[in-house]
């Protein structure tokens, strides 16, 4: 797999975004990381089979259900942790079937947010006032990094968060997307967009 695409991850909001009047835009959207990712999530399980298979031959039945007992222990904390590690700022579950994100009648110039703490619905009224603006983050602890796409207000700055895109700290392309993206949501609703257009990608070291 090559380095993830925005323009791929992107691309069926972008659709809804240009051709229809009610976005129901999903809490995150995750960028597959590249399949080199994935290798040392699988080094301790593997690790620990082969462990236990070096002992088998030689051990006795009680060292050989304390073998097991502490290698089964190890991987649930390792298959855990990384669990732990793939919720965002301790918010809420990465999964795009929990129904969380926001609700966007563009003909009513409405937007709303569903299954997301503290519920919020603004009518973007004087639309000088409002703007639609993206802002890159960084989670180093959980080794998350990616953009949050924000409604704001002149005066009371954001409001709510519209969608975050997620990546686990490789490289990304085409970050053009996202700034066309951005562009397409504050068009189709009449108000500007702030805020400087991304720059290229970067990860932090």
């Amino acid at each position: 797999m090559g380095t993830p695409s925005l323009r791929e991850a992107l691309a069926s909001l972008q659709q809804m975004v240009e051709c229809d009047t009610r976005w129901q835009l999903p809490e995150y959207v995750q960028l597959t990381p590249p399949a080199w990712m994935a290798l040392p999530r699988l080094l301790v399980p593997a690790l620990a089979v082969l462990l236990w298979l070096a002992f088998a031959g030689s051990a006795g039945t009680m060292e050989l259900a304390v073998l097991t007992a502490v290698l089964g222990v190890g991987c649930v904390a390792h298959v855990r942790l990384g669990r732990r590690r793939s919720l965002l700022l301790g918010e809420g579950s990465l999964r795009a079937d929990q129904g969380r994100g926001c609700c966007v009648e563009v003909l009513q110039r409405v937007v709303s947010t569903q299954g997301v703490e503290p519920a919020l619905q603004c009518t973007l009224e004087h639309a000088q006032d409002w703007s639609v603006g993206c802002v890159a983050f960084t989670d180093r602890p959980r080794r998350r990094y990616g953009w949050r796409v924000e409604l704001r207000h002149v005066r009371r700055g954001p409001v709510l968060r519209l969608c975050t895109v997620l990546h686990e700290g490789h490289a990304v392309q085409q970050l053009d997307a996202l700034d066309t993206l951005v562009n397409h949501m504050a068009a189709r609703l009449g108000i500007r967009r702030s805020g400087a257009a991304l720059a290229a990608a970067s990860v932090p070291p």
